[in-house]
């Protein structure tokens, strides 16, 4: 879709997947932005991809968090803790940061929102980035590369909780530390499958 076609009402979100280098070996630090509306539509607004020191890293992260406004999700594994806290020191009182766990895999992680291509609820705004995003998605998870698709497994499980707190009147987010569980479908229950059946939905959709 176009940029002018997405709701007005749109809460928007980032998350990252983070990586560390700049050699073509290393992985892709990935921020992928974008939320759900009020039927369940899945928008990816923007896609953020480059291998940069953690110093050039952070520095984006925090410029991009201080223009765009909206909460920052940051996958907290391993070493990644130490950056997810440096963040939320850097963006005290300007920007939530949420650190966030993830115990499944890649493939469980991508099922809550690939559900949603063949359901026609998943919409990408045209960009410089989306040739690059289609073609690791329709070759997931076999391709050279995830961390794209990693990221917006991060920012799908960020906007899915954020809307179950608001319809719930819960109050303040207070799972920060709240594992990834993955298998989250559209209806919110559990699903299970196979590595088969991801790369199915996605080859059938971009191929």
């Amino acid at each position: 879709i176009e940029p002018g076609q997405l709701p007005t009402d749109l809460q928007q979100e980032r998350a990252w997947d983070l990586a560390v280098g700049t050699s073509v070996n290393h992985d892709y630090s990935v921020g992928a932005r974008g939320g759900c509306d009020k039927d369940k539509n899945f928008y990816l607004v923007d896609v953020n991809r480059g291998r940069r020191t953690w110093a050039a890293q952070k520095q984006l992260i925090v410029a991009l968090a201080r223009s765009e406004k909206g909460r920052i999700g940051v996958e907290a594994v391993s070493a990644f803790q130490i950056a997810a806290d440096e963040l939320r020191s850097e963006l005290a009182g300007e920007a939530s940061v949420k650190p966030m766990k993830v115990n499944t895999s890649k493939e469980a992680r991508f099922t809550g929102w690939g559900s949603l291509i063949e359901l026609g609820k998943f919409f990408i705004v045209r960009g410089n980035w989306n040739e690059a995003f289609v073609n690791e998605l329709a070759d997931f998870p076999g391709s050279p590369h995830d961390d794209q698709v990693d990221a917006v497994s991060l920012l799908y499980e960020l906007t899915r909780k954020r809307q179950a707190l608001v319809m719930a009147f819960s109050g303040p987010d207070d799972d920060e530390d709240e594992p990834l569980s993955g298998f989250h479908g559209i209806h919110g229950h559990q699903s299970s499958g196979s590595g088969g059946l991801h790369t199915s939905v996605a080859q059938r959709f971009f191929r």
